[in-house]
């Protein structure tokens, strides 16, 4: 179940690249669109000091939530919308942690190759 999930995440990051290669790279909305996401993905995850805080709002937030959706009737489309978000999130987050160790591994190594000379 772990290297099917893992396959999964790598999906996503590979059509998450196609559409990135795809897109309109001349039209500043897509760049714009680019940026706020990433920007969007990665704050996200709290800062160490506020880790306290971010349980408690989340918390709070999932029970606000789970009221809501008591009181209100069920449809398909919120989940089909919140579903897409939560899966574009991950997408980019995916793309990112695989860009970050491959940039990494790569200065790592030619750090290493530069010192052993």
């Amino acid at each position: 179940l772990f290297f099917e999930t893992l396959r999964h995440a790598l999906n996503l990051a590979e059509k998450l690249t196609l559409v990135v290669k795809t897109s309109d790279w001349r039209d500043w909305h897509t760049l714009l669109f680019l940026y706020l996401s990433i920007c969007l993905t990665v704050r996200m995850a709290p800062l160490t000091g506020n880790i306290r805080g971010a349980l408690g709002a989340i918390l709070v937030a999932g029970i606000l939530a789970y009221l809501i959706s008591r009181v209100s009737p069920p449809s398909a489309d919120t989940l089909n919308t919140t579903w897409t978000l939560i899966t574009y999130s991950v997408a980019v987050l995916s793309l990112l942690l695989i860009l970050s160790l491959l940039i990494t591994g790569a200065v790592r190594l030619v750090k290493v190759f530069l010192e052993s000379k």
